[in-house]
């Protein structure tokens, strides 16, 4: 596992950044370059994932140099947010696009996984939830996380949750034995990581009834030590002032980055999800706004 150690200020303070993904084997057998491509489930116009090469890897809205789609891709529907693990293999949420056409409520807490040798997409677990989607909430898995340490995905669900009732849950699971255990209950929570503050493990969330990222300690075998802390707030920050958070990330300067959307449970159209990307900076004892984009 490559680790980045990142000295953020004058002060002893150092974030370590998981880096242990690798691209899927497949993908070089196909005549893709590894270290250009992707899969993504956010292509226009196409349903379920594609592989894709870049023409710039550093742009993911640069030129597809090539696309590729196996059969199998595409049939559980729209899909969401994609993690990769050290081995090349891939899970890939559910995420209904518009409206439940290619995306039944039941299937909403589906996992699947996507070999990184064969390249075929498989139901891979189904997650516990409190209930079903709702006609005020179409939203099952949000976000995901690989977790280079214990080789386990953690995964934010909405399920079940009503304007009134706030009953989403974050998993690990165990990729290696599907064991899927619950690590907070009963709270709405969209993008997630875990990176390493000072030698200690820990894990950041965004909340999505609110423009809130808090963080709370885990151990070495990813169990809760302590309470959540609020410590970003997007409120009154960009274009649309109360932004949630549906990707959190920590990039290889140290910085975190969170993509921040508009966010009220109702699905809507690709060409009407505006993002910006915040970077904050940790300095001192807080996080500090450094850029938006």
């Amino acid at each position: 596992m490559k680790l980045i150690l990142i000295l953020l200020s004058i002060l002893p303070f150092i974030i370590t950044a998981q880096d242990c993904r690798r691209p899927p084997k497949f993908a070089a057998k196909l005549g893709f370059n590894p270290s250009r491509s992707a899969l993504s489930s956010t292509e226009k116009h196409t349903r379920g994932v594609v592989l894709i090469e870049l023409g710039d890897a550093k742009n993911e809205k640069s030129n597809r140099q090539k696309t590729y789609q196996d059969p199998t891709w595409k049939t559980a529907g729209h899909l969401g947010a994609i993690a990769t693990d050290k081995n090349g293999d891939s899970y890939i949420l559910t995420n209904a696009n518009v409206n439940m056409l290619y995306n039944p409520k039941e299937d909403q807490n589906n996992i699947y996984k996507i070999d990184t040798h064969t390249g075929k997409m498989s139901l891979f677990v189904r997650l516990p939830g409190n209930g079903l989607p709702n006609p005020h909430n179409a939203y099952g898995g949000m976000s995901s996380f690989y977790d280079c340490d214990n080789h386990q995905l953690l995964v934010t669900s909405l399920s079940g949750s009503t304007q009134f009732k706030e009953i989403g849950r974050i998993f690990a699971i165990d990729l290696a034995t599907k064991k899927i255990k619950v690590l907070v209950d009963n709270i709405d929570a969209m993008g997630i990581a875990i990176s390493n503050v000072e030698g200690k493990r820990k894990l950041y969330f965004g909340k999505a009834r609110s423009p809130k990222i808090y963080s709370v300690a885990l151990d070495d075998q990813n169990n809760l030590i302590s309470k959540p802390v609020l410590c970003i707030s997007l409120d009154g920050l960009g274009p649309r002032g109360d932004d949630k958070a549906r990707r959190i990330r920590f990039d290889r300067n140290g910085n975190i980055k969170i993509y921040g959307i508009d966010f009220l449970y109702n699905l809507a159209a690709p060409s009407v999800k505006h993002e910006t990307i915040y970077r904050f900076k940790f300095v001192g004892n807080r996080w500090d706004l450094v850029g938006m984009s």
